[in-house]
């Protein structure tokens, strides 16, 4: 899908209908490979509203602009559309193309066609390109088993008829450019009706 299309009538629109820290605009990576954009919806709990914000990271992964365009509790951002229109015309992102999972794959390990990427149970997340190292960003938070003391208190609030949440990472929509050597993971969240999942947290790797 080509960025933008029919303007951010249908990135907005696109934001509300989805709530899995992403949108069906996919990410963008400049002609000369140096800047990653990514269209990121956070969900706003019980009211499943969107934030949009656009992002945009150099090939560390860190994430170097922020504009704000729609917010769950404002509506749109004043200035925020225009703002991501004027950087989309400077930096004329060429879009990703999003990966398919083989039907064996779980959301804690998924192969690709030059990509494997896994997640730990500790938090680990791996993103090995074929013919290149793997690159490994970590983060407890993004844990798909919790750590024995997570189970200790966990138990003990079970045993005391309470509830301790824990939401397990995974592996969600993967975005890859070959070409510009650059990768876009989502890691989202498991949840349920007593424990609601956080929103997904987005990584970009550049090899």
């Amino acid at each position: 899908m080509l960025m933008r299309p029919c303007g951010w009538v249908l990135v907005l629109a696109a934001a509300t209908a989805f709530a899995d820290g992403r949108t069906d605009v996919a990410p963008g990576v400049t002609p000369d490979g140096s800047r990653i954009v990514v269209w990121y919806v956070a969900e706003d709990g019980a009211r499943g509203a969107a934030n949009l914000t656009v992002l945009v990271a150099d090939r560390t992964g860190k994430i170097i602009r922020s504009i704000p365009v729609s917010d769950a509790d404002r509506g749109d951002v004043p200035g925020g559309s225009a703002a991501a229109d004027k950087l989309v015309a400077e930096l004329k992102p060429v879009a990703m193309t999003q990966l398919e999972p083989k039907p064996h794959d779980d959301d804690t390990h998924l192969a690709f066609d030059g990509l494997d990427v896994s997640l730990s149970p500790t938090g680990a997340l791996r993103v090995t390109p074929k013919g290149h190292r793997a690159i490994v960003r970590s983060n407890p938070e993004w844990r798909t088993k919790p750590s024995p003391d997570q189970a200790a208190r966990m138990q003990r609030a079970i045993d005391d008829g309470k509830i301790e949440c824990f939401n397990p990472g995974g592996i969600g929509a993967v975005y890859l450019d070959a070409a510009r050597r650059a990768a876009v993971v989502y890691i989202r969240f498991h949840g349920n009706d007593t424990c609601w999942e956080p929103s997904s947290d987005v990584e970009v790797f550049a090899w």
